[in-house]
């Protein structure tokens, strides 16, 4: 049975997936932030800033050098209000020097087209009808991208275990 089938057959009241994945990851979650964080920050400051966990009621930001942590310093209260549009739990906002912010980042995201490219090539082309079908149901681009990896992934470890 497909994703699209096995909805089919439920009788529910939709739900955002948002709803979901904030329920699943707890109230404390990190998720809406880093998801939104462009949005909350701009551009330039995004390239220099980046969540990076909850402690408590705090969010911890790294920041690419002191120039910029003594800036956001200034910008503490608005960032703050802007972050709990998306994570009310948060009340504070704490800045720590953390000089690899978006190097690591664009390391870790390259890692994962390369394993992910190496995991489509293991697939055949039943592998990636049975995942076409699956996804089609999906409306938003995002959501639709993440559930077709994940899929990808799982099929490639299957095969692995045989």
């Amino acid at each position: 049975m497909s994703f699209c089938q096995y909805k089919t057959a439920m009788i529910m009241k939709p739900v955002h997936i948002s709803q979901i994945i904030n329920k699943q990851l707890g109230k404390n979650s990190l998720y809406p932030v880093i998801k939104n964080w462009r949005n909350i920050v701009g551009p330039i400051i995004f390239k220099v800033a980046a969540p990076i966990k909850i402690k408590g009621d705090t969010l911890l930001v790294g920041v690419k050098n002191h120039q910029w942590l003594q800036e956001l310093s200034f910008l503490k209260q608005t960032m703050l209000s802007k972050v709990s549009e998306y994570s009310r739990s948060i009340k504070d906002v704490q800045f720590i020097l953390k000089t690899d912010i978006r190097k690591k980042t664009d390391i870790e995201n390259e890692k994962k087209k390369i394993k992910m490219q190496d995991i489509s090539a293991s697939l055949t082309d039943k592998d990636i009808s049975f995942i076409t079908t699956s996804i089609s149901c999906i409306k938003d681009d995002e959501l639709k991208e993440i559930f077709e990896n994940i899929l990808k992934i799982k099929l490639s470890e299957k095969k692995q275990v045989k």
